[in-house]
């Protein structure tokens, strides 16, 4: 079932729901307006027969009422009597005075339902008297029912009457109407709608030209609403692509200040090799990793040679250039095998990770024969070094390995510079 098909049955049941409850109301008044002109009906021709009843027994020959028999269901005199009021409903007729009750007319059994008691009082001979009139409502009760059934009958048959009616001309019409209006908005472009004409047949309809006027106004709200959002979204996708833009340049410029100052933080402004304190750090690491692991450690601790003699009698900018270029001497012997720092003034550091005593000796050599075979801008420029080498023992701390490096240094300079000192362990030291 299509939209505009659930729509009109929509419509159509919402018409049929509204008929039948407003016909239920007016069948109801009317049911109930008939049940109570039958009941007054049925009290007015008891009434009539009960008067004629009395006006008989105070004109016939009864010689007393204490007599046995005043039976109304005999032939004779109240035949048409006993008639007329069974045909009413009425089951029962008893004559009352003052000490007895005698039965005129008795057809009260069990099955009898619910009595209603009707009293008329009257006089004969002199002596006060009533009949009590007793009236079944089952008569009463089958017309209502039947009128019932009669009117459930007659609002079934037109409310289908009412439903073929709508069908073939409200469902077909609305649904022509609709479905015009659902095409065209099926093919509706939003960038740039067009005018809705609907179905030109119900054109003359003011209410329906009032719905395509209603909706027209609609859909250009809607039209300008989203060129005014799709407006919104391109200066705001500006906007973001602009502050993007700026925070991407922001980030750039802060990882290079990052740089800058990790730098500056770690090397050493003139060398460009590591600072002490980035070499405490690397050193206290790597002693904990060897201590771990057990693999072996070396240090080498470097001192030039007379280098207050080349501040002296060249400068110290000669004397800067001196310290720069041994530190790229030490970094392209050493290269990944080792971390070169500035240890402080003249002097350098080499940890050298998983190099036993043996190797790190040997770099040492070629350390100190490189820089002695180094030449600078003034050719009476001669460096040399004096190279103090240990490794980490076991069981050794941090500490005492730099002291027992630091003392083959100056072993070194003390027998002569320009010469490898290795301090092998407490037992043994090694010179070369």
């Amino acid at each position: 079932m299509t939209r505009c098909a659930r729509f009109t049955h929509f419509v159509v049941g919402n018409i049929l729901g509204c008929y039948v409850c407003i016909s239920v109301i007016v069948y109801g008044a009317l049911l109930f307006a008939n049940h109570v002109e039958i009941q007054a009906t049925q009290k007015h021709h008891v009434d009539q027969t009960v008067a004629l009843l009395i006006q008989e027994m105070k004109d016939s020959s009864v010689n007393s009422l204490d007599v046995g028999n005043l039976s109304l269901d005999s032939s004779g005199l109240f035949f048409e009597v006993s008639r007329q009021l069974n045909h009413e409903g009425v089951k029962g007729v008893f004559l009352q005075t003052a000490d007895h009750s005698t039965p005129i007319f008795d057809h009260i059994n069990k099955e009898t339902s619910a009595l209603d008691t009707w009293i008329y009082p009257f006089s004969v001979r002199e002596q006060p008297v009533r009949l009590c009139v007793y009236v079944s409502n089952d008569k009463v009760w089958r017309m209502f029912v039947h009128r019932l059934l009669w009117y459930m009958g007659l609002l079934f048959i037109q409310t289908a009457v009412i439903w073929l009616l709508l069908h073939c001309f409200v469902v077909r019409g609305l649904g022509k109407a609709v479905s015009g209006i659902q095409q065209e908005l099926s093919q509706m472009n939003l960038d740039d709608p067009k005018r809705l004409y609907g179905n030109t047949k119900f054109l003359h309809f003011l209410e329906y030209q009032w719905i395509l006027n209603g909706m027209n106004k609609i859909i250009h709200g809607l039209a300008a609403s989203r060129r005014e959002l799709s407006e919104l979204n391109s200066q705001l996708e500006e906007k973001v692509a602009q502050k993007t833009q700026s925070l991407e340049e922001k980030n750039m410029t802060l990882v290079q200040l990052n740089k800058k100052l990790y730098t500056l933080a770690n090397t050493d402004s003139l060398t460009q090799v590591y600072n002490r304190t980035r070499f405490d750090l690397l050193f206290r690491e790597h002693v904990a990793m060897a201590e771990h692991k057990k693999t072996p450690l070396s240090l080498l601790l470097i001192d030039l040679d007379n280098f207050k003699r080349i501040n002296d009698q060249f400068g110290h900018q000669v004397g800067d250039h001196v310290l720069y270029v041994t530190a790229k001497l030490l970094e392209s012997v050493v290269m990944n095998d080792g971390i070169v720092a500035r240890w402080g003034g003249e002097e350098f550091a080499v940890l050298l990770p998983h190099i036993a005593i043996q190797r790190a000796q040997h770099i040492a050599e070629t350390l100190r024969q490189r820089l002695e075979m180094a030449s600078f801008d003034d050719p009476a420029i001669q460096v040399t070094m004096s190279v103090g080498a240990s490794q980490l023992l076991l069981g050794e701390n941090g500490m005492s390995l730099l002291k027992r490096t630091d003392a083959a240094m100056y072993q070194a300079k003390n027998m002569g510079r320009n010469q490898v000192i290795v301090d092998a362990g407490p037992d043994e030291k090694g010179v070369s």
